[in-house]
C-alpha cells in the first residue's frame, strides 16, 4: 500500500488495522515531505518501525545529480551505519536513478556499502 503525500492515509491505515487482527512485517517509510508527519506518532501507538528519509535521490534530475545524492547517502551510511535514500520510479526518476545506482555500485562495494530493501533494516 502506498500512502504517499496524502493526509487521508491515516484514515486508511486505521481502517486497515481495524480489519486485521494481526499484521506482520509492517513499517513506515517517511519521506519527510509533510510539515507535520504522523508516521512517528502512529509508529509509537501501533509499535511499528518507522524509517525516515536521509537523502532524496531524484525528482526529474540528471544522472550526475543522482550520483551526487548517492555519494551523500554513502557518506551518511559510513558515518551513521545506515542511510535511507528514496527516489521515484517512472518519469521523475526511473531510468535515471537506476543508471546512477548502477554507476555507483563499484564505489559502494569498495566502501562495503550494501544496498538492501528497507524491510531488511530491522532484521
Amino acid at each position: 500500500m502506498c500512502l504517499h503525500k496524502s493526509e487521508s492515509w491515516i484514515t486508511e491505515f486505521n481502517k486497515l488495522l481495524e480489519h486485521k487482527n494481526i499484521i506482520y512485517n509492517l513499517y513506515f517509510v517517511d519521506s519527510l515531505t509533510s510539515r507535520s508527519p504522523a508516521s512517528r506518532k502512529l509508529s509509537g501507538i501501533y509499535k511499528i518501525p518507522c524509517y525516515e528519509r536521509n537523502i532524496f535521490l531524484d525528482g526529474n534530475r540528471s544522472v550526475g545529480y543522482v550520483n551526487k545524492q548517492l555519494e551523500k547517502a554513502q557518506r551518511y551510511a559510513l558515518k551513521n551505519g545506515t542511510a535511507v535514500a528514496i527516489g521515484h520510479v517512472g518519469m521523475e526518476g526511473g531510468k535515471t536513478t537506476a543508471t546512477a545506482i548502477l554507476e555507483m555500485l563499484p564505489d559502494f562495494k569498495k566502501n562495503n556499502i550494501e544496498l538492501v530493501f528497507i524491510s531488511e533494516l530491522g532484521k
